[in-house]
């Protein structure tokens, strides 16, 4: 029997495409043969049906793609009906996409790569089965290359400044909304400033509750609740990429993304602005001497950019951290950082100083990484989950 991979491919930078060939590999690797299938075919579920008088083990998918799919009525689940398990790997927050979230069956599983972002889909869309926290292999199969050049830093990273966030909302909401709205950017701020990581669906819920929003807590007005924490979240990614901006307004950048316009016209002499690239094209871009610089949107778990440094064994510094991971995660500190005044600058500096020092730092703590979280690892996760699946 085969795994079925349900691809995306007029995403952002066509992510999906990347990610998904990687799986493949890893997949075809451990003994698992693969085809890909185009949510953008009309037909891509008929396909589906077609593979499934032969034998499927289980379809995967990013972040909840397909998993809506009804049959007959609309409370009927495809999956369900086929009895064909589905396991969907979520990179992304929940409040931003609810509905590909929302399937609880027998026949679905979801998984994070965040524990954040695990905890508020368990709190707010499993009453039945619960969404598994798991540390994904690096989703890239790129070979390392030998050499580094430039004495800069890259970001890639698209962006909306939060001013212009800021505007809309103005524009669009009520005066109550935008002052709650205000109050919590205000609070993230100051917690930006500090070096704080901004804990930003726990501030929301708790003023909420102070500022007299209860009845969002309902369940008639779950998607008005998703939709505040899904605004403030994005608002709080992009402050604290300007954040990490101007922290860094004298260490040279390259910075590779859309949105950037405003910025590019301070003439800051260190910072050059350049597209965003798809990620099939954007490799060489990791082989920098100081390597990338990774603003991740939780505090906990690691981003796709740090995960293909690690793969490339090329240097990252990152804002992610894994507590706990390994039992000498101290000795590994000068690759995360915070958002406080002094630490993300002083270690840049470092980094600049010895970028050799801390190249090999980065390629000790991504075999580590990639011995905890192996590729046959995670497929015989994924092929223990399809197998636990109640299959009637």
């Amino acid at each position: 029997m085969l795994v079925v991979l349900l691809n995306w491919k007029t995403g952002d930078n066509d992510a999906f495409t990347y990610f998904n060939q990687t799986i493949a590999g890893y997949l075809e690797a451990c003994g698992k043969p693969t085809v890909t299938i185009q949510l953008t075919d009309k037909d891509w579920d008929k396909q589906i049906l077609a593979l499934k008088e032969n034998g499927i083990d289980f379809v995967f998918t990013w972040q909840g793609l397909g998993t809506r799919l009804k049959v007959n009525n609309p409370t009927q689940s495809f999956w369900e009906f086929h009895k064909i398990p589905i396991i969907s790997l979520h990179g992304d927050h929940p409040c931003h996409m609810p509905p590909n979230h929302s399937l609880e069956s027998r026949y679905c599983t979801h998984l994070y790569g965040t524990r954040e972002f695990c905890q508020y889909s368990n709190r707010h869309f499993r009453r039945k089965t619960r969404a598994i926290f798991i540390d994904a292999p690096p989703l890239s199969q790129e070979t390392p290359l030998p050499g580094r050049s430039g004495n800069h830093f890259v970001i890639m990273k698209n962006i909306t400044p939060p001013s212009v966030l800021e505007d809309q909302w103005k524009c669009e909401l009520d005066m109550r909304t935008f002052g709650f709205y205000m109050a919590i950017t205000e609070i993230m701020r100051q917690q930006l400033y500090v070096g704080e990581h901004p804990d930003i669906h726990s501030l929301v819920d708790e003023l909420i509750r102070i500022q007299g929003f209860v009845e969002l807590l309902l369940p008639d007005n779950s998607a008005r609740y998703h939709e505040m924490h899904s605004d403030l979240e994005t608002w709080a990614r992009n402050a604290k990429t300007v954040r990490v901006i101007n922290l860094l307004k004298d260490v040279p950048l390259e910075i590779y993304g859309e949105g950037w316009e405003s910025f590019a016209a301070m003439g800051r002499s260190n910072h050059r602005y350049f597209p965003g690239r798809r990620l099939e094209e954007s490799g060489p871009l990791y082989y920098s001497r100081y390597g990338v610089i990774d603003i991740t949107p939780s505090r906990t778990g690691l981003h796709d950019r740090t995960s293909r440094a690690m793969r490339n064994e090329t240097s990252f510094f990152t804002s992610g951290y894994l507590p706990d991971f390994v039992p000498n995660m101290k000795k590994f500190d000068s690759l995360f950082y915070d958002f406080g005044p002094n630490g993300i600058r002083e270690k840049c500096e470092s980094i600049m100083s010895n970028p050799g020092h801390h190249n090999e730092l980065s390629r000790e703590f991504g075999f580590l990484y990639q011995t905890i979280a192996s590729p046959s690892q995670f497929v015989w996760r994924l092929d223990s989950l399809a197998r636990s699946m109640d299959l009637g």
